[in-house]
Order: structure tokens, then sequence, then C-alpha cells
């Protein structure tokens, strides 16, 4: 066991998050779980679903209509980015489930477009009825 001294709570997050750890430098001398199993499947049905919404909206719009595609369909995970009306700073938005979580991170940049980018996985995904449910 490791202990790291912090104080009032705070530990830089480079520590927690192993940042500089040079993990990647040995990869072809690790085994992974692939290595132990002779053969199996992978679920062709699982897909990901990249949307981009050009249009600024409101949130809890959006979160009734994620919380109804959920619904509908077999939607895993959503995650991304929300440009949301009249605020400066972008929306980090997850799910998971029919559970969603959201908060602002930090101002857009001048560089950046500001829209919308959602990553959906699931099965099956229908993109035409996902683009058509979050721009009604």
């Amino acid at each position: 066991m490791k202990i790291i001294p912090c104080h009032g709570g705070e530990i830089a997050p480079e520590v927690l998050l192993g940042f500089n750890a040079a993990v990647e430098e040995n990869l072809e001398q690790r085994s992974g779980h692939h290595d132990l199993e002779e053969e199996h499947d992978h679920d062709d049905d699982i897909n990901s679903l990249h949307i981009t919404l050009p249009t600024q909206l409101e949130i809890q719009a959006l979160v009734n209509k994620l919380e109804t595609l959920v619904q509908g369909q077999e939607i895993y995970r959503i995650k991304g980015f929300v440009n949301i009306a009249n605020k400066p700073m972008r929306l980090v938005l997850q799910g998971v489930g029919n559970r969603f979580d959201y908060f602002f991170d930090r101002p857009w940049q001048a560089t950046e477009s500001r829209e919308t980018q959602l990553v959906f996985i699931g099965k099956d995904l229908d993109s035409q009825l996902i683009n058509q449910s979050l721009l009604s």
C-alpha cells in the first residue's frame, strides 16, 4: 500500500490519475485478458454513434429527450459536451442507462465551435431516430 501525503484534502491530480507513469512504454511485454482465452465472441450488434448538434440547447429539455431515447432503445452510455443557451461554459454530460450527470467544466475556447457533441454506445442504435428525437 502506498500512502500519499496531502493537505486540506488537496492532492495533485497527476498523482491520482497516474500521469507520467510511462505505462505505454512496454505494452508488448504485458499480458491482457485476451491472452488467456482461446477464442471468444464479440457482440457485433453493439455500436457507437456520434451526433453533432449546432444549436444551443436547454439542459432539462435535452435530458428529457435522452431519458425517452434510453427507454425505447438499448443505449448503454451517452457522453459528450453540450452547448447550453446563454452560458459561456461548456457542459459535460454523462449518462449510463437512465441516469444522467452533468456539470460545467470550463469556458468555451475562442478556437472551438460551440456545438453539442454526443457519443452514444448501445445495441443496434438507430441513428435516424436518435437524430430526429434530439432535433425535435
